[in-house]
């Protein structure tokens, strides 16, 4: 399995993840009823925001996996 950085492509194969994951129940800050082409759109946003970093784990050449790290809001 590798581990890299996400491209601008990889936006609908995050978006297909992020449904399966809210099938599941296991997506963090997912807004129910969201549709695959809302949710395509906010991680291809989310890998052109310079604050963030989004990245993709693949294996096989297929992106199974995904994570990405903003900065906190938090007051503290």
């Amino acid at each position: 399995m590798d581990v890299r950085l996400a491209r601008p492509e990889d936006a609908p194969a995050l978006s297909k993840l992020h449904v399966e994951a809210m099938a599941t129940g296991t997506a963090l800050s997912a807004a129910p009823g969201s549709y695959a082409a809302t949710l395509e759109r906010l991680h291809r946003e989310a890998i052109d925001d310079s604050a963030r970093i989004v990245l993709v784990s693949e294996q096989d050449a297929e992106v199974v996996a995904m994570a990405q790290l903003a900065p906190s809001r938090a007051a503290n």
